[in-house]
């Protein structure tokens, strides 16, 4: 009897693990054929800004999704992102990977340092912890001399990255490699979380306490957890940046980081793949609803979002697994 239990779970859980790659399989089949779809040079540029967006907001899910720690702050490792690419960019070479380098270094350094102090704590203490953090990365980048990155009107003049050399055109070439990152990006997440640390972070998230009582340094993998979901968003900021030609300082200040929330309470928390989804509805909503309604499209927007919640409590990614249900009801 307990064997025929586990048969099922183990059969439970492939059929889920299967459904959630045809989901990836899709979303990318979906993302290659788009530009060939007929769409305008704008639907295009928002599609990419989306994808851009996208990355932000797996950086998020991988924290609050996955080890349970509700961030408002998560604005300063895009703008971040975008200001360390971006002057690298500007200033010395427009080699892709040399500014992620600058990236993973900055991003990593300022969140190594920060998350040392955040992850201290938890619950509501964490989120107003990383409020203040965001708030105040955004104070001293405003504050920085205006010939280094601009001031308070932001940091701009940014040209177009490179590829070995080759210098990427906006418009198709820009997108797929914007496609080609995030698509890398979430499948490495979605590899990273079926790990023994991506367990771990489930551990913390489901029970702090048991997660420690069974040997998980919750403290150093929580730690670990905030580091790599700053700089994956941080990637989302400098593609942001190149997409636009610089950064303004609005982009990243604290209030943004409700934004990206909304993203992957609509995606689907906690599935990496549907913040994906949740980033381009929100990025295209958005655009939507402020050309109809430029005084009242926060009402709008509000309405939406209430709407996607209500028909589809797990967002995009619940409304999937509903579907799956249907058709493989055995799953």
């Amino acid at each position: 009897m307990a064997l025929g239990i586990f048969s099922q779970i183990r059969q439970s859980d492939q059929s889920r693990v299967i459904a959630r790659l045809i989901a990836i399989v899709v979303i990318c089949a979906m993302l290659a054929v788009a530009p060939f779809s007929g769409m305008s040079e704008f639907a295009l540029f928002l599609l990419t800004k989306g994808l851009a967006l996208a990355l932000w907001a797996i950086g998020l899910d991988l924290l609050v999704g996955y080890t349970g720690l509700l961030s408002f702050g998560h604005s300063a490792w895009l703008g971040l992102g975008a200001y360390a690419a971006g002057y690298v960019a500007r200033e010395y070479t427009t080699d892709i990977f040399l500014t992620s380098l600058s990236v993973i270094v900055v991003v990593g350094v300022v969140a190594g340092a920060a998350g040392f102090i955040a992850t201290r704590v938890s619950g509501v203490a964490f989120a107003i912890v990383t409020l203040a953090i965001a708030a105040s990365i955004h104070l001293i980048i405003v504050r920085l001399p205006p010939e280094f990155v601009g001031g308070r009107s932001g940091l701009f003049g940014v040209p177009a990255p490179s590829v070995f050399g080759r210098p990427i055109e906006y418009g198709q070439e820009f997108y797929f490699l914007t496609c080609v990152l995030t698509v890398t990006l979430v499948l490495a997440l979605r590899y990273l979380v079926n790990t023994p640390f991506g367990r771990a972070l489930q551990a913390i998230r489901d029970n702090e306490a048991r997660a420690e009582a069974i040997g998980v340094n919750v403290p150093a993998t929580r730690w670990m957890a905030f580091v790599l979901s700053a700089v994956v968003s941080g990637f989302g900021g400098m593609m942001l940046c190149f997409l636009q030609g610089g950064m303004s300082t609005l982009e990243f200040q604290w209030v943004r980081s409700a934004d990206v929330l909304i993203m992957i309470l609509l995606g689907g928390l906690g599935t990496i793949y549907g913040p994906v989804v949740g980033a381009i509805f929100f990025t295209f909503a958005f655009s939507t609803l402020i050309s109809w309604w430029p005084r009242e499209w926060q009402i709008y927007l509000g309405l939406v979002f209430l709407a996607v919640l209500l028909f589809m409590p797990g967002g995009f990614a619940g409304g999937f697994e509903r579907i799956k249900k249907l058709v493989w009801p055995k799953s």
